[in-house]
């Protein structure tokens, strides 16, 4: 018997591993980072880095797990060469890689169901704060509503929603132990208070739309495999109807939702978004360079729309933001970097019939609605990036393990991945 397994079975069974508190010190600073800022992001970065040296893995393999999202990346961190504000580019672009290499860390050290788990179960002390805080704001319409120590509804709850999804999932998982399980509850009724609480319609109908899915996989999961690809089938293409008609009907879907597109500045933005991009239409201003103090724009768009932090905010579309940012060029790849997602996810279900599994599609599903309204995915230090490069870098790593056992003998051999590329028994 060697030293390390002898220390290992030395340890008593209700002591978590070093992999195990790294993992859910870096999904708890994650969570933090919009009440604590960078001590948060360096405890998340850190602990995924910690992570990557205990399983001992090649620290490049993200980079040729996947390829879509690195072009994304790599733009980002290209548009400081023609920014009027390279240094602060960079710094941007740099930290957002960060954010990007650590979704891919996590990927390549940690199996799914256990990232489920910790997103879970880190998500509980967080929510449980800001459902304790009694901090509440007004918005425009005179609304009061729950902002936390997020201070603000719509980010309190986004976080609420996924770890809303990520509860269920571990829930629905007769393979979690039972710790998992129970925190997974707590944080569960802790998420559908505070998701009421805010007050956010939106984001109540699509989280709720997200979790319906989830768990309508999970059933799916059980059944025959022609009933459940008949069914897979079918949701697809009702998901790809009401994403087109989200896009060609937005002021209808945003008044359903409970947002006039008008009243809340959406349809001015998008307008003035698109008369900068026709400004800049192959690079754009810089990754992060328009919503800067001193900018002609940004403090004309600030005074109209409120804001009198004059920080912050942002065009409410991923497509429009990034285009405004980043060019034409930008938009194109932050679409690819997308369907790329999608297409991870699609061959994800196909190889991996698990609710970790159906927490990852109902994240996705959950996301479609937000691109049209949010910036979630070239947000620094979000679960946003986070999610998708995990996505495409497992779904990478799940087709090179099937072109070369090698490659999942070295995955298994990782503390945390030990069965992160099976099939459910």
């Amino acid at each position: 018997m060697s030293y390390a397994m002898a220390r290992r079975r030395a340890r008593p069974r209700w002591m978590p591993s070093l992999e195990t508190v790294c993992l859910l010190g870096s999904i708890t600073c994650l969570i933090f980072v919009p009440h604590m800022g960078n001590v948060a992001a360096a405890g998340f970065v850190g602990g995924t880095l910690a992570l990557l040296a205990l399983s001992r893995t090649n620290p490049l393999e993200p980079f040729f797990a996947t390829t879509a999202p690195w072009l994304f990346t790599g733009w980002i961190l290209a548009s400081s060469l023609w920014s009027t504000d390279s240094g602060f580019t960079f710094y941007e672009g740099l930290q957002y890689f960060f954010t990007c290499y650590a979704g891919a860390v996590l990927a390549q050290t940690v199996e799914p169901r256990r990232l489920v788990a910790a997103i879970a179960a880190g998500s509980l002390p967080a929510l449980v704060m800001s459902a304790t805080s009694g901090i509440y704001g007004v918005d425009e319409r005179g609304v009061v509503s729950l902002v936390g120590i997020f201070n603000s509804k719509n980010f309190l709850a986004y976080y609420a929603t996924i770890g809303l999804l990520a509860s269920l999932a571990t829930l629905c998982d007769r393979r979690q132990p039972l710790p998992p399980r129970l925190a997974a509850a707590a944080t569960a009724v802790v998420a559908v208070y505070i998701i009421l609480a805010a007050r956010s319609l939106g984001t109540l109908v699509a989280g709720f739309m997200a979790a319906g899915v989830l768990l309508g996989l999970v059933f799916i999961f059980r059944l025959s495999v022609l009933a459940r690809s008949l069914i897979i089938a079918i949701g697809l293409m009702a998901g790809l109807a009401v994403a087109l008609a989200g896009v060609l009907y937005t002021d209808q879907v945003l008044e359903l939702l409970g947002k006039d597109s008008s009243l809340t500045g959406r349809s001015f933005l998008w307008a003035r978004g698109w008369q900068y991009i026709e400004m800049r239409p192959v690079f754009g201003t810089g990754y992060y360079n328009f919503w800067k103090q001193g900018s002609v724009e940004a403090e004309g768009l600030w005074r109209q729309m409120n804001i009198g932090s004059r920080t912050g905010f942002h065009f409410h579309n991923i497509f429009i933001n990034a285009g405004v940012e980043l060019g034409y060029v930008g938009m194109a790849l932050i679409t690819v970097m997308v369907l790329a997602a999608w297409r991870g996810i699609i061959k994800w279900l196909a190889r991996d019939l698990a609710p970790h599994t159906a927490f990852f599609a109902a994240f996705m599903v959950y996301s479609l609605p937000r691109l049209f309204i949010e910036v979630d995915i070239p947000s620094i230090y979000g679960w946003g990036p986070v999610l998708i490069f995990y996505i495409c870098t497992h779904a990478g790593l799940l087709l090179k393990r099937a072109a070369d056992p090698d490659i999942g003998e070295a995955l298994s051999a990782s503390p945390m991945h030990g069965a992160s590329l099976s099939r459910r028994p």
